[in-house]
């Protein structure tokens, strides 16, 4: 596989499917969007969120903003998506 991390992403399905089995679909997906945009843009703010999750409704986008979390400058991201990219 290519190294361009704007066009690809390793996805661990096991450890997603465990770390998200609470999430109802809505927020799967608001989540996998939130984690897509971290991948190749990188930190975002909150006032990102409902454009990147593409109008996921505001209990979606708090339930999935717990999961991650923030820097010093207050941005969300995900450390483990960090970790992997890097």
């Amino acid at each position: 596989m290519g190294s361009k991390p704007d066009i690809w992403m390793p996805i661990y399905v096991g450890d997603y499917l465990a770390d998200t089995c609470h999430l109802n679909a809505e927020e799967h997906g608001a989540y996998f969007l939130m984690l897509m945009h971290q991948w190749r843009v990188g930190h975002f703010s909150e006032q990102s969120i409902p454009a990147i999750t593409r109008g996921a409704s505001s209990t979606s986008q708090a339930a999935v903003k717990q999961m991650l979390s923030t820097d010093q400058a207050g941005l969300f991201y995900s450390p483990r998506l960090d970790r992997e990219k890097e």
